[in-house]
């Protein structure tokens, strides 16, 4: 998506707010269903995902906003990155594919790996396998 929105950094002015919003309103009107129907299709293609549950999340402008500040000043003990911009997040749409088993796990990782191409020329950006690399907390 070329859209100078992408280039906004921690100083956003009143007057980029309705690109702001026009920018947020595309990724939740146009990128979601594409995302959404890609993912589908890998889902139904590797068959063996049993039960497998998709959800999709995509962040309002305001989160975009959100997170380029806490990433430009800094927060939760990771260092302040003031060079970040709103294109530079790699989560403004995300998928989650949450299935019942690690053998299940390790098909679905496997054949999106195929489908969609990971590394320098593939779609897949991150993978956070939650069973081994938890994010709860104790609090």
């Amino acid at each position: 998506m070329d859209d100078p929105v992408r280039a906004l950094g921690a100083s956003i002015e009143d007057s980029d707010r309705d690109a702001l919003d026009d920018h947020g309103m595309r990724l939740q009107n146009e990128v979601e269903p594409a995302v959404y129907e890609d993912v589908t299709s890998l889902l139904e293609e590797a068959g063996g995902a049993g039960d497998a549950e998709l959800s999709i999340r995509t962040k309002a402008a305001d989160g975009l906003v959100g997170k380029v500040n806490r990433t430009t000043e800094g927060s939760g003990g990771r260092k302040a990155r003031p060079e970040y911009e709103i294109g530079d997040f790699i989560d403004a749409v995300g998928a989650r594919i949450t299935v019942e088993s690690t053998a299940q796990l390790g098909a679905v990782s496997e054949k999106a790996k195929k489908y969609f191409g990971d590394g320098e020329d593939g779609y897949l950006v991150e993978v956070e396998k939650m069973y081994a690399d938890p994010k709860w907390s104790s609090s």
